[in-house]
């Protein structure tokens, strides 16, 4: 056995993976492999039960989730013990990454759909709220329980997590669930860091990194099989291998053939439009009433829609305030949702960009693996846009086998579009015909002074510097330099060599 393998089925959603894994677990069960079937979401982990239950219905999985008495973790290593007499347990990705390790290697790990391996997250203190918290201290700028206070910390756990259980209820505390999410971090080791940033008060950010445990756990299992539909460029493919795991082919994978279906892919945003938050939140400056960007495409889809069609839309949850009658909002994570496979188009309106406090925990999780902070970003970029958008548009009849009605994507941008041809759908056409600029890109550096183009036309007249500067109110050195650099432009334009602009030199 080598417990650095992991045995991947990769294939579209809905083309089969899941039920030709449950197919098996009879045989695998009959040979005295024990089954430990992890799904990502609760509808999923119920469909699950029910498929195993309608294949064999002399099979019992026990099913371990937050709805179970007690705590999912507990129950999970609880029914892992082999004292136990269990053989097939059904879970979440959530219970798996924290249970034990101890007894995992009598078992078979089915993972379905890719895991999420990390969790940044961060929260802001003025520095007297900073204060408060005095069982720890800053030391170079990472947060370290203070000498002798580990116990006080845990008691204070304690004591909030009794305040919010109904049971408990008569306790009060004066800890913070922000508060509580920091001292949960440094009892259990995790990196955590305090960076100060200049705003109208100084505030002190907290930037908690928290790796989960699958890596620890596929190794300790006697075998590892992972259901999905992509993973080379994913966050899970970066972490694995930066775990030293390697990929094998799984039984479970079956043969795939190309999605047939008429499908027509429209980009939203231009090429000239970068898709973040900023754009998609922002006035639609060709709007009469003032809407956002978002709720203009939305308009605009609705106008291309029929009276008896909808729209599946996946948006985050500032992007929800779209209405319009023909839109069914769904969560972002739709892993599960099969109930709308008489729909056919689907709206995607999300950009899948890293809060820019990430980037700082990126260069560290790069440089703890001694591997590229680059790949780490193209990595979150290609889970929380392409291959989440990926598992939203499957959720319309693109999933359906005798469903043949065509299928229309309004997607973020040509990038998304182009992504998706190339994976599942090589016989759809991508039309640009709803693409807009609502938001054209900045140019990097900072933005030009208001009267830069108006010194450069008086020093190109021959306007003496200082003139210049007291009718554009700009500093000497700004003029000096705009003049050098007028002065560098003329100096090589007889130059074969010359092939700098005024803006670049600028």
């Amino acid at each position: 056995m080598n417990s650095k393998i992991i045995h991947v089925s990769i294939a579209a959603p809905g083309t089969g993976k899941t039920m030709a894994a449950i197919s098996a677990i009879p045989g695998m069960l009959g040979h005295g492999k024990k089954i430990l079937y992890v799904a990502p979401t609760l509808a999923l982990a119920d469909q699950v039960f029910k498929d195993i239950r309608r294949i064999c219905s002399s099979l019992e999985p026990i099913i371990i989730d937050s709805r179970c008495e007690g705590s999912a973790e507990a129950n999970l290593n609880k029914m892992l013990n082999p004292k136990e007499s269990s053989h097939l347990i059904i879970c979440q990705h959530i219970t798996f990454q924290k249970c034990s390790t101890k007894h995992l290697r009598d078992w078979t790990i089915i993972i379905d759909e890719l895991p999420m391996p990390i969790s940044l997250r961060h929260m802001a203190f003025d520095q007297v709220q900073l204060k408060r918290l005095d069982l720890i201290e800053i030391i170079d700028n990472q947060i370290k329980i203070k000498k002798n206070k580990y116990e006080d910390i845990k008691n204070e756990v304690a004591t909030f997590n009794k305040s919010k259980s109904q049971k408990y209820n008569q306790i009060d505390t004066t800890l913070s669930p922000a508060a509580q999410d920091i001292y949960n971090a440094v009892l259990s080791k995790l990196p955590v860091f305090a960076d100060a940033y200049h705003s109208a008060n100084e505030k002190i950010v907290i930037r908690i990194i928290e790796e989960y445990g699958f890596f620890e756990r596929f190794h300790m299992a006697q075998e590892v099989h992972l259901l999905s539909a992509t993973l080379k460029g994913s966050l899970f493919d970066w972490f694995a291998r930066a775990n030293g795991f390697t990929y094998a082919h799984s039984n479970f994978a079956q043969s795939t053939t190309d999605n047939v279906k008429d499908v027509t892919i429209y980009p939203m945003l231009s090429d000239k439009n970068h898709c973040s938050r900023g754009v998609l939140d922002s006035v639609d400056g060709a709007s009469n009433d003032g809407c956002k960007v978002l709720q203009s495409m939305a308009n605009l889809i609705d106008q291309q829609l029929t009276n008896q069609e909808y729209c599946l839309m996946f948006a985050y949850k500032w992007g929800k305030n779209t209405h319009s009658r023909k839109f069914i909002q769904c969560k972002i994570d739709s892993r599960g949702l099969n109930s709308f496979t008489d729909t056919h188009c689907a709206f995607t309106a999300f950009h899948g960009n890293p809060n820019p406090l990430a980037y700082k925990s990126f260069e560290y999780i790069a440089k703890n693996y001694n591997r590229s902070t680059d790949e780490l970003q193209n990595a979150w970029k290609f889970t929380y846009k392409l291959e989440m958008t990926l598992q939203n548009v499957f959720r319309t009849s693109l999933r359906s086998k005798t469903i043949d009605k065509p299928v229309k994507l309004y997607v973020q941008d040509n990038e998304v579009a182009n992504f998706l041809k190339n994976m599942y759908l090589p016989n759809a056409k991508i039309d640009d015909s709803l693409a807009k600029t609502y938001k054209e890109k900045k140019k990097p550096g900072p933005t030009p002074h208001p009267e830069r183009e108006k010194a450069i036309t008086m020093l190109q007249a021959g306007m003496k510097q200082a003139v210049v500067a007291r009718a554009t109110k700009l500093d000497k050195m700004t003029i000096c330099n705009y003049a050098k650099a007028i002065r560098q432009i003329k100096a090589g334009e007889n130059s074969a060599s010359s092939t700098h602009t005024l803006e670049q030199w600028l």
